[in-house]
């Protein structure tokens, strides 16, 4: 595979055992404690990439933010010789009550990205995202997000997670949420 990946010559970003500081994935440190070390030794078992030539090839570590009961990112961060790019994974979704604001971009992110910053200063990504129209605030909610993202210089980029799943996270869910994603993205920080 890493010499298919080198003769490509494309960026990959490979990013394995999301979410692993959460409890609803087989490999997360809550369910059975050995995230870390999985981490460790697949991207260090990556060498036959780099002997490949496969420099293209970039790893992402991608914990969930932090929530009540979330394993900590200090305890299961595997260092910089085995990441390349951090992750973030944050949604803004009420499935039982309404609530009654949004919480802003620095409200949902700021605590898990002052974590992360603590422990590595490699480009940050945020590589799951979205909404959901439950509650009413989906349209304000990624217009602000987007706003957050373009005024960091410490985020690189963000993946819209744009499926229908337990709710629909799609950026069309709406118009009001399309037209809000698209006035996002007018932002110069992404190209206009």
């Amino acid at each position: 595979m890493g010499e298919r990946l080198a003769a490509d010559g494309r960026p990959v970003l490979l990013r394995f055992a999301h979410e692993m500081n959460g409890n609803w994935y087989p490999w997360d440190e809550g369910v059975n404690g050995n995230a870390r070390q999985l981490r460790r030794n697949v991207v260090l078992r990556s060498a036959s990439f780099a002997a490949a030539g496969a420099d293209n090839v970039l790893w992402v570590w991608s914990p969930n933010l932090a929530y009540p009961g979330s394993q900590h990112v200090d305890e299961l961060f595997p260092g910089k010789n085995a990441v390349d790019v951090v992750g973030l994974v944050g949604y803004f979704g009420h499935f039982r009550t309404a609530p009654e604001k949004y919480p802003t971009f620095d409200e949902l992110y700021g605590p898990t990205l002052a974590d992360i910053r603590r422990l590595s200063d490699l480009p940050v990504l945020i590589t799951e995202a979205s909404a959901t129209e439950e509650g009413g605030f989906k349209a304000a909610w990624t217009a602000d997000f987007l706003a957050g993202v373009a005024s960091r210089d410490d985020i690189s980029g963000f993946v819209w997670f744009d499926v229908v799943k337990e709710s629909d996270w799609r950026v069309n869910s709406s118009p009001e949420a399309l037209a809000a994603f698209v006035g996002g993205l007018t932002d110069p920080a992404f190209g206009g």
